[in-house]
């Protein structure tokens, strides 16, 4: 087997598994709540199929370059929007949303609003968790308020408080799509009793493009690097098969 050409593909995948992850990075830079994706590379040992004999007796496994993918759960920069239907907690936290479906997902993305039926929404039309259900709101009422423990008042009247939750596996969230989360093998949900939530703020997307356009430029010249030694040791093996076939 001619290792630098299996050694070389390889690192060619993994590289752009990784822009990928780069790509949908920066693409999400705008994106309120967005968690950003991590990527760490390492070297994979091989099976007996996958081994270089070296003389007659010694063998060498062979080490294939593979990454994975992980996803980072720390808080993006907190902004102050003015907004009354923006929210963002601030220590930590997913709020909770229902799917038209009834799909529940967690985010930290508290970019909300009240639909023409009155219910508390989130820009993707998901209804948003206070005490365990949907909130109607009569905007006609007056404006509505939002402490910093997320109860939801208006005109003095108490309405719910909007429920946060924190993980303690959150690895075994799973991305659906955006900002969005499922958490099909229960990740260790615990709803915060005293969460700090900023009404007229909005939590921003985690990453950071700088970072992300560097690793992309390294990315690049990785793959040009990789696909200089597949050309290298094909016109290698081609000079060996001319050479041993005269």
């Amino acid at each position: 087997m001619e290792t630098g050409l299996v050694t070389g593909s390889r690192q060619m995948m993994m590289l752009e598994a990784w822009q990928s992850s780069i790509a949908d990075n920066l693409a999400n830079a705008s994106t309120p709540g967005f968690q950003k994706t991590l990527f760490a590379a390492s070297g994979a040992p091989q099976g007996p199929q996958s081994t270089v004999s070296i003389g007659t007796d010694e063998q060498k496994q062979l080490i294939l370059p593979e990454g994975r993918v992980s996803q980072s759960f720390s808080n993006g920069p907190i902004r102050n929007t003015g907004n009354p239907h923006d929210f963002a907690i601030k220590d930590g936290g997913f709020f909770a949303l229902t799917t038209p479906t009834g799909e529940r997902l967690f985010s930290k993305d508290g970019e909300f609003r009240v639909n023409t039926d009155g219910v508390l929404v989130n820009k993707m039309g998901y209804s948003v968790d206070v005490d365990g259900a949907e909130l109607n709101i009569d905007l006609q009422q007056g404006p509505v308020t939002v402490t910093r423990d997320g109860s939801v008042n208006q005109e003095g009247q108490s309405l719910g408080r909007i429920s946060a939750f924190s993980f303690s596996q959150p690895n075994q969230l799973i991305r659906v799509s955006g900002s969005y989360f499922s958490d099909p093998g229960n990740a260790g949900q615990t709803q915060i009793e005293e969460p700090t939530i900023l009404q007229g703020h909005l939590m921003g997307s985690s990453t950071e493009a700088i970072k992300e356009m560097v690793n992309m430029i390294q990315v690049s010249r990785a793959y040009e690097m990789s696909q200089k030694v597949i050309q290298e040791n094909d016109e290698r093996l081609n000079q060996a098969i001319q050479a041993f076939s005269v």
